[in-house]
């Protein structure tokens, strides 16, 4: 029977070789899986600072804006490296605290993932306030499990046999850790707010806050509710071109969601004093009617130039084109030249008769031509302004109503809405090819918006 030797070895035995004991083998092991470990902690680095950098500044940003009141700002860049720098010095000290067999050394990310999970799982309640408790909640789970694991696990890392088939970067070993570590990723996904409208909604606010209203125009492209309605306008009328380009998006919610009103729109990190103040004031109650505050602000003196086009599209978005035919006659100069030169001639006549009583210079300070403004205190625009939905929708009107108060005319125009009339009046089998043949053919205007 072979037996301990005084320094604790085995003897050789018949295959030949010297035995350790257990004490031993760990000793060798020490420091051979550095190489592992350091791949294990550039990857845990830098899934971090990319997942919260690249796809969850949004949410942790909504978070902090709700639980500090508004009082401060996230930064994208900076609480991406400080969470990274957090989250490693808690790794750090979980490693100094307890010690995992090499084999599952990548179990001692699993504290600052898990808590990352909790971070980004914040979601908006209805009452407008932020909540982990649901992640919370499966984190303690999760925890409870690790710290159970953990504790199994430093108690065999004493005994930890000799790691068979080397420590190199494609050993068993590396894969074990490199396995573990992709599934604490994939647990710290799941935990977090993967809702994404939500996320696109977030961006859009976000890129809006920052004045880059092309790049939200950007996002999510093919949808459209309420919410994004009202993004998509506010961006649209920053740059002058809501009359021409708000159609080219999904639509809904009719005039309403022009403004963030309750029960209708909301919006989650953007304040909405940016929308009323895009307008010139504030309403002092809920607004119910669109358009009636729009006339209110006309009134007071109050409208800034945005305000015509935000009247002139909620006739759009409410598909009152007989509403939007009265409306646009007072923000765009409809007369004919021979209108405007027969002013001129009237206005001379008048000047020439006064003149013989108090002088030339006097009767032409005395009489001046009209002066053509639209509500909001705006010079009225010329027809070669009209933006592109504007004159689609007055193409429609024109083309739709037997007793109309205005007649428009394009003749480029007047052919693609003859070959969409074409495509409406067509037959198909089903409603459903119907609809798909014409939004693939005429999506982005007035006229399928109206249609569909």
């Amino acid at each position: 029977m072979n037996r301990l030797s005084p320094s604790g070895s085995l003897p050789t035995g018949e295959g030949g070789g010297r035995g350790l004991d257990f004490f031993t083998l760990a000793r060798n092991n020490q420091g051979s899986t550095t190489t592992i470990r350091v791949v294990c902690a550039i990857v845990f680095l830098t899934f971090v600072f990319s997942y919260v950098y690249c796809y969850q500044s949004d949410v942790l940003a909504l978070a902090q804006h709700v639980w500090s009141g508004g009082e401060t700002h996230f930064d994208s860049m900076i609480g991406a490296v400080l969470i990274t720098v957090v989250l490693y010095i808690i790794h750090l000290g979980v490693c100094t605290t307890v010690r995992l067999p090499h084999r599952a050394f990548a179990l001692s990310f699993a504290p600052s993932l898990i808590l990352l999970g909790v971070l980004s799982s914040a979601t908006l309640q209805p009452d407008n306030s932020v909540s982990v408790l649901y992640a919370a909640i499966v984190a303690c789970v999760f925890l409870v499990l690790i710290g159970f694991a953990m504790k199994l696990l430093s108690d065999y890392a004493p005994c930890e046999s000799k790691l068979h088939g080397g420590t190199s970067l494609l050993s068993l070993v590396a894969w074990y850790n490199y396995g573990l570590l992709a599934t604490l990723f994939f647990v710290t996904f799941c935990m977090g707010n993967n809702d994404r409208y939500m996320h696109s909604v977030l961006k859009m606010e976000h890129n809006i806050m920052e004045g880059h209203y092309e790049p939200a125009l950007d996002v999510a492209k093919n949808e459209g509710d309420a919410s994004m309605t009202m993004l998509r306008a506010y961006a649209l009328s920053r740059q002058n071109e809501l009359g021409e380009r708000l159609f080219e998006y999904p639509v809904s919610g009719g005039s309403r969601a022009l403004f963030p009103l309750k029960g209708t729109t909301r919006t989650m990190l953007m304040p909405d004093s940016l929308v009323w103040r895009n307008l010139g004031g504030y309403p002092r109650e809920e607004v119910k009617d669109v358009k009636h505050f729009l006339r209110i602000l006309q009134k007071q003196s109050m409208a800034r130039p945005s305000v015509d086009d935000y009247m002139l599209t909620a006739y759009l978005l409410d598909k009152d084109l007989c509403g939007f035919a009265r409306e646009i006659v007072k923000v765009y100069d409809f007369r004919t030249q021979q209108e405007k030169d027969d002013e001129l001639a009237d206005i001379e006549k008048k000047r020439r008769k006064l003149a013989r009583m108090i002088g030339e210079q006097a009767a032409i300070d005395s009489i001046k031509p009209r002066e053509m403004i639209s509500p909001s205190g705006i010079r009225l625009k010329t027809l070669e302004e009209l933006p592109k939905h504007y004159r689609e929708a007055l193409i429609l009107y024109t083309h739709s109503r037997s007793q109309r108060q205005l007649v428009y005319s394009n003749s480029a125009m007047e052919t693609d809405y003859a070959e969409f009339q074409k495509i409406l009046r067509t037959k198909h089998k089903t409603k459903a090819e119907h609809d798909n043949a014409l939004k693939s053919a005429y999506f982005g205007t007035y006229w399928w918006y109206y249609y569909k």
